[in-house]
């Protein structure tokens, strides 16, 4: 997942980047970093994120399963979907 995505996916679901990055468990900074694409993010930090927001990630996901738009694109939907299996 890039920066980008991941805050494209935090926007989405109305969360500020210190709420973000309480949920997995890092300071805001380093939340920040990834979203600015100065850091690599971690596949278990995106792993857990999508876990507790798993309402929002379903809504997203099955969006895309139907063509609706919505923030991220097919291509966000289909690397959620590869990383929660």
């Amino acid at each position: 997942m890039t920066g980008e995505e991941l805050k494209r996916l935090r926007k989405s679901l109305c969360l500020s980047i210190s709420k973000s990055a309480r949920q997995v468990e890092v300071s805001s900074r380093t939340w920040a970093r990834w979203e600015a694409g100065n850091q690599r993010i971690p596949d278990g930090a995106v792993k857990l994120f999508l876990v507790l927001n798993e309402d929002a990630r379903d809504a997203l996901i099955a969006s895309k399963r139907l063509g609706e738009p919505t923030v991220g694109g097919t291509e966000l939907a289909r690397r959620l979907r590869a990383l929660l299996k």
